[in-house]
């Protein structure tokens, strides 16, 4: 696949012996050799037939790059979509290794803080999910008691967000301490 670059040349000789030490020394430097034929017709015929192996393998390429082009531009179509989907199946597994395995059970086990408000909505959204996935095994919430101190959490709406944005880029409230973001509004 890789181009060669070569020298072409053509050495005339007379006798037999001289012709033998000039085919060592070309093949000492891996010289590719090329016979010639004696007559001119044979020559012609020759010259020819190399003409016409050059011109259809000119036209093998130009139809293997059209091919070729035809195939890029057809993927080039779906380029985004499959970028879209790769990015999702790669969040998607860096999730799924953030979780433990229960090999007993066949399970993997994640912990997260959530909103009591929202558990409600997530165990809907996990029983679809399980639903959806034809799973046989359902997903299971259990709230499991902490002495760790909880993340600070300030619901906010369309209206809100921005105002709450501007407060958390001086630094995020501690738990149960006063939200400044109502008395910027």
């Amino acid at each position: 696949g890789d181009e060669v670059h070569k020298y072409v040349f053509i050495v005339f000789y007379q006798g037999e012996q001289i012709g033998i030490r000039i085919r060592k020394v070309c093949e000492g430097f891996r010289a590719t050799l090329y016979t010639c034929p004696p007559k001119k017709a044979d020559r012609a015929a020759m010259a020819e037939g190399v003409s016409n192996r050059l011109s259809d393998l000119t036209l093998v390429l130009n139809e293997m790059q059209a091919h070729r082009q035809r195939i890029l531009n057809n993927a080039a179509g779906n380029l985004w979509a499959w970028f879209v989907k790769v990015r999702k199946m790669k969040a998607i597994f860096h999730t799924l290794n953030l979780f433990d395995i229960d090999v007993t059970r066949g399970a993997l086990i994640g912990e997260c803080w959530c909103p009591v408000a929202d558990l409600e909505n997530i165990r809907i959204a996990l029983s679809r999910g399980t639903e959806r996935s034809g799973s046989t095994l359902p997903s299971i919430i259990d709230i499991v008691p902490t002495t760790s101190e909880l993340p600070t959490f300030n619901r906010t709406n369309k209206f809100t967000s921005g105002f709450q944005e501007m407060v958390d880029a001086y630094g995020v409230a501690n738990y149960r301490e006063v939200n400044p973001a109502p008395f910027t509004i």
